[in-house]
């Protein structure tokens, strides 16, 4: 053998050798941890596949929605209609189906509520139907015409389609972990600015100096004030995050109804109900006040919705838009 060549035997025996095989199987196991932590910190939304920080886990969600559960819809007040129970519960069940995501319970209750027109989903999938919202989809509308071929459950499918998409993409639990990051945020930026910046030399006349009472009250004026300013922001970042949200679930929510044999136009119908109802609240105006309102609105103006309601239908129709989830 010349020097400075190597024996396919020799090569043979170091890759066989017991270090070689032992390093090997300790870089497999780092890897695999090193995916875990990273799916487990960083995982894919089950609606929309984009990667996500989560802090909040699953275990976490469900516990804060059967905790809020009971005391949001009591059973001695829920619907007592017989035929309107069961036709929420058959489309929520339909619908159900169709999502990918399990580990959460997805359960349905009307509530006796004659006076809200609302639906919502606590964090677990937990959801809730008023008996008002049930009327709206019920009673006629001046623009039924517009919409010769929408039935009375696709109707609740596009509200409900909507509330199991905020489950099942864990808007509840994302928004509690806003919540969380920048309350901690406001307060840590509202007790350490204050302090570098009047940060100075302690000497043994501080107490009595006349500048170091000055500078007290400036620094916990200023305290106060960021923390005001931080805790403002913070609703209107939390805010502009919720009203994405509602795009989404507005979005996923139709294609969860086309997927279970629904009519995605209901969507369109039903945000078209939300603008007739809010012209008839405000006389058919809307102020500057109410536009100027809407900055803090966790839910986006439903004529905007109508109008990306009707952009996903075409996306849906051309199948442009796939489920990832059915």
């Amino acid at each position: 053998m010349k020097i400075g060549s190597f024996s396919p035997c020799i090569v043979k025996q170091v890759v066989n050798s017991r270090p070689y095989k032992g390093m090997q199987h300790v870089g497999i196991k780092i890897r695999n941890l090193a995916i875990k932590i990273y799916n487990l910190v960083l995982p894919k939304n089950p609606i929309t596949e984009k990667r996500q920080i989560r802090l909040i886990p699953t275990a976490v969600e469900r516990l804060v929605g059967k905790v809020s559960y009971d005391s949001v819809c009591p059973k001695e007040q829920m619907c007592t209609n017989a035929t309107w129970n069961t036709q929420v519960s058959t489309v929520f069940d339909n619908l159900v189906a169709q999502v990918q995501r399990k580990n959460i319970t997805y359960q349905v209750r009307v509530l006796h509520d004659d006076d809200t027109t609302n639906a919502y989903c606590l964090p677990g999938g937990f959801t809730v139907i008023t008996t008002a919202m049930i009327q709206a989809l019920e009673e006629p509308s001046d623009f039924d015409r517009e919409f010769p071929d929408i039935t009375f459950e696709d109707k609740i499918a596009a509200v409900m389609g909507h509330e199991i998409i905020h489950a099942a993409a864990g808007h509840g639990a994302m928004k509690m972990q806003l919540k969380i990051l920048t309350f901690c945020a406001g307060k840590i930026t509202s007790t350490v600015l204050p302090h570098l910046l009047f940060k100075r030399r302690a000497t043994q006349d501080d107490n009595t100096c006349p500048q170091t009472k000055v500078n007290k009250h400036a620094k916990e004026a200023l305290g106060k004030g960021i923390d005001v300013a931080c805790s403002l922001a913070s609703h209107l970042f939390i805010q502009s995050h919720s009203r994405c949200n509602e795009f989404e679930a507005d979005k996923y929510g139709m294609l969860l109804a086309h997927s279970a044999g629904y009519n995605p136009l209901a969507s369109v119908w039903l945000q078209k109900k939300f603008v007739a109802m809010e012209k008839g609240e405000s006389g058919g105006k809307a102020s500057l006040v109410k536009k100027g309102i809407q900055l803090f609105s966790s839910h986006p103006p439903s004529e905007t919705r109508v109008h990306a309601n009707r952009k996903t239908l075409q996306e849906i129709q051309s199948g442009t838009l796939k489920l990832h989830y059915a």
